[in-house]
């Protein structure tokens, strides 16, 4: 009952913050030009890459938290949450120096205009590495109201703030403030919810230090996916015009609606532990169904009506990406098989997939900087590369199914004589 309880409220709580995504998204692409509307989704890209483990992080305390407080070892589980919040604090304040340090060419080559926007993003970052240890906790700890209230009030908060920033005139500037504003304030609600139900232990005991929190192979495959279905964005604004970088970006936002819009399918394998044999099997076969459901309600619409579209949701200025969003639609959808499996083999002992993803990873940017300066070349790089994922990963699940079973067959006979 609680695993149904945490699996709702994230997915109300994902769902809400999708929804209100789109609208700031839509919101800027009225309010900014095309060109500082593909520099501000530039730089959120990079947000994202980096934000990683602390996305990570968020299901790795909570396992912890909530296997410890299981046992009735409270004080342990305070231990732990201040060793996660304290790797957090410092692997955030090592982004923010790093921000600051290379704020000049971050600026120039994402073309933000002022060189104190990379620093608000890594001030952002910061913020969001130590509210990861609070929602870890809370849900852990099973205040799902909470830890809800915290992820489904980031992008409303993003679209409050930011929004009146960058009407104000702030423009890029305001959008990441508005972020990072966002992000702070959840901060300050998870922080009192926290002291209001749990008091941390003091010190990090023996006990704690021997919970590392999220396994490398998670890690890396997160990682590696952010940066395989967020790379292209970047390169894009390196590599082409200002004008047609925004243009991709309002594609590419329009078009990972099916990459969000399925994501619910993997949560089954980044939210558990290990799953073995057939309860695998079940779980990777009712998410392939569910990407199936979700492709034949958003594709179509995407690839037959991309002007319309671009149109209604960022305005006139952006319909002239409707080409690349037809293309795009089809990429997200490999994006999201390739996201299925990334889950599915992020538990997994095999390390082949692993291999792919750091390939695929390592061939993109080389992809798209090799290819003719095509907007319509860069998604079928991202496509391809998507695909080829896609295909790894249904390989080794139809290996590892054959394998498995036919070593309870051989059992089974055994058995039976």
């Amino acid at each position: 009952m609680d695993v149904l309880k945490s699996g709702t409220v994230l997915f109300l709580a994902s769902l809400s913050g999708g929804v209100f995504n789109f609208l700031f998204q839509a919101f800027m692409g009225r309010t900014l030009s095309v060109e500082d509307f593909g520099s501000m989704n530039a730089l959120f890209s990079v947000i994202l890459i980096t934000g990683v483990p602390a996305a990570v992080m968020v299901t790795a305390l909570s396992r912890d938290v909530s296997s410890l407080n299981s046992g009735g070892r409270l004080a342990e589980a305070g231990r732990v949450y201040s060793g996660s919040l304290l790797r957090m604090a410092l692997y955030g304040g090592a982004v923010l120096c790093m921000s600051a340090a290379f704020r000049k060419p971050i600026a120039l080559g994402l073309g933000l205009g002022r060189e104190w926007v990379p620093v608000m993003a890594g001030a952002g970052l910061l913020f969001a590495f130590i509210l990861s240890a609070n929602l870890g906790l809370l849900q852990g700890l099973r205040r799902y109201r909470y830890f809800g209230a915290g992820i489904g009030l980031l992008s409303p908060l993003k679209l409050l703030f930011g929004g009146a920033l960058a009407a104000a005139g702030f423009g890029i500037g305001g959008a990441i403030a508005g972020f990072s504003a966002a992000v702070l304030a959840v901060l300050v609600l998870t922080t009192l919810a926290v002291l209001r139900h749990f008091s941390p232990a003091g010190g990090i005991g023996r006990q704690a230090a021997a919970r590392r929190g999220p396994s490398l192979r998670r890690l890396a495959c997160a990682f590696a996916f952010a940066f395989v279905t967020n790379i292209d964005m970047i390169m894009v604004k390196l590599y082409f015009p200002a004008r047609e970088a925004g243009l991709y970006a309002a594609a590419s936002v329009l078009g990972k609606a099916v990459l969000y819009a399925s994501s619910f399918s993997t949560q089954a394998f980044f939210s558990g532990a290990f799953h073995r044999g057939r309860n695998a099997w079940k779980l990777l076969d009712r998410g392939i169904l569910r990407l199936l459901a979700v492709f034949a309600l958003t594709v179509p619409p995407l690839v037959v009506f991309p002007e319309a579209f671009l149109s209604f949701l960022f305005g006139p200025d952006f319909s002239e990406a409707a080409r690349v969003l037809r293309v795009y639609a089809l990429a997200a959808a490999f994006m999201s098989t390739a996201g299925l499996f990334t889950a599915y083999n992020a538990s997994r002992p095999d390390s082949g997939f692993l291999f792919a993803l750091f390939a695929t990873s390592a061939f993109m940017p080389l992809a798209i900087a090799w290819l003719p300066h095509s907007l319509t070349a860069a998604v079928l790089a991202a496509g391809t590369a998507a695909f080829v994922l896609s295909l790894a990963g249904l390989a080794g699940a139809v290996r590892e199914r054959r394998s498995v079973s036919g070593a309870q067959a051989k059992l089974e006979g055994i058995a039976g004589r």
